[in-house]
């Protein structure tokens, strides 16, 4: 068989519907890493994802708080998701930023690596950390997050005052 003739067999392979037991199973989620853990993130409140954007450091604000990034002409606020739960700030080199939006209202999180979409069960282990924002676990190494939860909760924290213009900040 000639190189042709196998690469118009794999399309004509690729060209099938999905068997049913290939369908996916549960929520689509962007796996991430942040820290020393990895998260999934529900696909429905995720915008885009940017890979190492500048970011503006503010001083004298929660280390859950890494900075602005500008992104299309909106200033957004940049959480950093391994502070926001709990482990230490992580460093902005090499770092990519997830925007999610809930309520109408957009935030990025910042992340070390995005591994990409995996399928959860709708049915997970039950988290008992106690902590806000945390929907359960997930093959027993990933913590499925709840975003507006999540940022609820970020919002509730003491605010921080920023000048006027066109910007997004919780």
């Amino acid at each position: 068989m000639n190189e042709k003739d196998l690469l118009q067999a794999r399309a004509a392979q690729l060209a099938l519907p999905l068997h049913e037991d290939r369908k996916p199973q549960g929520n689509p989620m962007l796996l991430v890493e942040a820290g020393p853990e990895r998260y999934a993130l529900p696909l429905q409140h995720i915008d885009v994802v940017r890979t190492k954007p500048a970011l503006t450091s503010l001083p004298g604000v929660p280390e859950t708080l890494a900075g602005l990034v500008n992104l299309q002409g909106h200033v957004l606020a940049v959480l950093d998701l391994s502070a926001l739960m709990g482990h230490r700030p992580q460093v902005q080199a090499g770092h990519m930023v997830v925007v999610c939006l809930t309520h109408n209202q957009k935030v990025a999180l910042q992340v070390q690596q995005v591994h990409g979409v995996v399928d959860v069960p709708e049915q997970l282990s039950r988290s008992t950390s106690g902590r806000p924002g945390i929907r359960g676990v997930w093959d027993a190494h990933v913590t499925v997050l709840d975003v507006p939860e999540l940022l609820q909760h970020f919002q509730s924290m003491p605010s921080i005052a920023s000048p006027g213009g066109n910007h997004e900040v919780i």
